[in-house]
């Protein structure tokens, strides 16, 4: 599942891989732009799983142990523990 315009993903390197903390403003804000945050699939419920820069852009990734889900990070939003 790719959220908004994370569909450029698709086989792109990746260039840096951060785990946010779960009181972070940009990750807050991810939960809240979730494609559908309390989901629960087969007793899979989704969690955070980091954040990675691809081409110069930020995206969240989630997971509920079937699958996973990209939201991209605000425009211009820079992770400080990059």
């Amino acid at each position: 599942m790719l959220a908004g315009e994370a569909h450029w993903l698709a086989g792109r390197p990746v260039e840096k891989i951060v785990e946010l903390d779960a009181d972070d403003p940009e990750l807050v804000r991810a939960w809240r732009n979730f494609p559908d945050p309390v989901a629960d699939n087969d007793g899979q419920s989704w969690e955070y799983l980091a954040s990675e820069l691809i081409e110069g852009r930020w995206v969240h990734i989630f997971v509920n142990g079937k699958s996973s889900a990209r939201v991209p990070a605000r425009p211009g939003w820079v992770s400080l523990n990059s």
